[in-house]
């Protein structure tokens, strides 16, 4: 069943011309259902005690008929570079009074009515806030308002930002973007800043900068990102957008760096290594889609960077590949050993560049493959980096879902261990059997055969042997 929001339900209790078409429609559901009944019943209960306890208190009058008619109205979106951060401020009376009650049932709890009510005037005239924990704790993408909502230890909602691109995601969506923005103390001053890669206000997806608020929610920086590319003699779109990024400590101090990985929604890629303050100190290019994530070898973290190379081999396949990057050597503009072409010098922030195997079911189609994830687990106190591999279905818009992942397992100092399929691929691999397009199972050898198909680069050519990078005077 689809229950009405809290929102709706209060409008129709306060009578508002604002759901005036959905009269009907919300009676029909308050008969039918239990749960937004009884929350209705809460709801004109609360607003009529609230009443009664406000006509006890020496409030003016029309500050009371203000308050308790205000209406709600709707998210203005604003078309300046930032958008314009929105203050907490809930909707209509009711809406203060029970959030209040429920984040302090000790306070409302005791004594009588007078107490609520004496609240209410307290909400009434602002001093609500001097209960307010002020440093931001985590995001929530509330994509029925198109407002990233920035919330308190105290599941308090202090501010936010106005962002059509959030607006009505689907679930899977919102999984997916939840990580573009993050709440870190990055200057080491102990409050919170607000970091985001959604375009804001009226702003549209194609060139996504990445945004830096202080806890207080005033801008302190927003970083573009444009680039005079040319790969092998072809000029590529430089309007880049922000992908996703990382905020973290690499160094061991107080302040922060922060890891974006930019593209044009295609091949090349530009990993930007910025200060605490947004100062590009570094770029890596790479000719391939890829993402990045944090990474330990051995007790230090180091960044990977994790898609496909797309400079291609003698089967024209683009393949599966995995760059473990050393941070603090990401400096300058530099590019990746393996797809050479941009003219820049080659990086000396390398540790390992990792090539992975097509599998018969990428020659069957003549498909591509892309690492997709990496991702540390430990199982018996012992570490391992475990990356995903998917490949990509020939047909894939008709089969969306059905593309074979595999598992590679490294070691602590990532070495190849071992290789896992999941269920899907199983189902998927001996479908094609069946038909007569595959032969043989997911045997030992076959497993084995993709482990060993794992190549590591040198920095001149690859090796079946894990090794790292060497780095060339």
């Amino acid at each position: 069943m689809h229950h009405i929001d809290e929102h709706t339900i209060e409008l129709y209790i306060l009578g508002s011309d604002l759901v005036k078409k959905q009269i009907a429609e919300i009676e029909i559901h308050l008969e039918e259902c239990h749960g937004c009944r009884m929350l209705a019943e809460q709801m004109e209960a609360f607003y009529q005690n609230a009443e009664n306890g406000l006509d006890k208190l020496s409030v003016p009058e029309e500050r009371k008929t203000e308050a308790l008619m205000r209406l709600p109205r709707d998210i203005m979106l604003y078309d300046v570079p930032l958008g314009t951060p929105v203050p907490y401020r809930p909707t209509t009376f009711v809406g203060k009074l029970v959030y209040f009650t429920r984040l302090h049932p000790v306070v409302t709890g005791v004594g009588s009515f007078t107490t609520v009510a004496a609240i209410a005037g307290a909400i009434l005239i602002g001093t609500s806030d001097l209960f307010k924990e002020k440093n931001p704790s985590y995001a929530h993408l509330n994509s029925e308002s198109a407002i990233i909502e920035i919330y308190n230890r105290e599941n308090q909602l202090l501010w936010g930002l106005p962002s059509k691109s959030i607006y009505r995601l689907t679930p899977q969506q919102y999984e997916r973007m939840e990580a573009n923005t993050v709440i870190a103390d990055i200057d080491g001053d102990k409050k919170n800043d607000v970091l985001t890669t959604f375009p804001l206000g009226d702003k549209s997806e194609s060139n996504k900068p990445l945004s830096i608020f202080s806890s207080e929610g005033k801008v302190i920086r927003e970083i573009q990102f444009n680039e005079n590319i040319q790969f092998r003699g072809t000029k590529y779109d430089g309007r880049l957008s922000c992908d996703k990024f990382i905020c973290d400590d690499f160094k061991g101090g107080e302040k922060k760096e922060i890891f974006v990985v930019t593209n044009s929604g295609r091949s090349p890629n530009i990993i930007y290594r910025l200060s605490d303050d947004g100062t590009i100190l570094g770029q890596y290019f790479h000719f391939g889609y890829g993402n990045i994530d944090s990474v330990k070898i051995g007790e230090e973290k180091k960044i990977a960077f994790f898609g496909e190379n797309d400079t291609g081999e003698p089967d024209s396949l683009s393949y599966a590949v995995l760059c473990v990057l050393d941070p603090s050597k990401i400096i300058g503009k530099t590019e990746a050993s393996g797809s050479r072409g941009f003219g820049l010098s080659i990086s000396n922030a390398e540790m390992f560049v990792i090539r992975f195997p097509l599998s018969d079911m990428n020659y069957l189609w003549h498909s591509k493959a892309v690492t997709s994830k990496i991702n540390i687990t430990t199982t018996n106190g012992v570490k391992t980096n475990n990356v995903w591999i998917n490949g990509v279905y020939g047909d894939n818009e008709s089969h969306v879902g059905d593309d074979p992942v595999f598992e590679y397992i490294f070691s602590d100092d990532m070495h190849i261990l071992e290789v896992k399929y999941s269920g899907r691929t199983l189902k998927l691999r001996q479908q094609f059997v069946s038909q007569g397009k595959l032969t043989g199972t997911f045997d030992r050898a076959y497993l084995e055969n993709l482990k060993n198909g794992v190549r590591y680069w040198d920095g001149k050519e690859w090796q079946k042997e894990p090794t790292m990078v060497k780095h060339q005077p």
